[in-house]
């Protein structure tokens, strides 16, 4: 059975990380990954961030985020898990895409990662493209999770 708000919970994250990471490349030209979750307890939506201020590598923020989610997730503490980059993307017509990429995933319900195509104007503001959707390219629940009870927004079970 699956939870009353798995679809609402992604579609709340997903919007969240791109509204995130939009006011991230206005306001900085760019951001390193970031992760939202939401938690079991409470339904609060939480940001995720990497501690280490010394890390400035994309790739292994990324790497210490997943970590991060996926401990959290075996601990059955989140409900529902984002996972948020810029990346640049070589398209069909061997032009570079630069890109919002959400991984969203809810702990009852099939993930998808959503791509934004972007270009920053010399404004600074976000022009975006189309959103469009593909299989997650990651997952960050055990695939042998077995979940809790199923329950509504305030923790009762139903």
């Amino acid at each position: 059975m699956r939870f009353l708000h798995s679809k609402l919970d992604a579609d709340r994250l997903l919007n969240a990380s791109i509204e995130m990471a939009k006011k991230l490349l206005e306001r900085l030209g760019g951001f390193l990954p970031f992760g939202i979750v939401i938690t079991v307890q409470g339904g609060k939506e939480v940001k995720v961030a990497v501690d280490d201020t010394d890390l400035k590598d994309p790739q292994a923020i990324a790497d210490l985020l997943r970590q991060k989610l996926r401990e959290g997730c075996a601990k059955l503490e989140f409900r529902c898990v984002a996972l948020v980059r810029n990346i640049t993307r070589i398209k069909d017509d061997g032009r570079e895409s630069t890109e919002i990429q959400v991984t969203v995933e809810p702990m009852t319900d099939e993930g998808v990662t959503c791509y934004l195509p972007f270009q920053l104007s010399p404004q600074g503001v976000v022009d975006a493209g189309p959103l469009y959707a593909t299989k997650p390219v990651e997952r960050f629940y055990p695939e042998d999770l077995q979940p809790p009870a199923e329950t509504d927004r305030s923790g009762r079970p139903l």
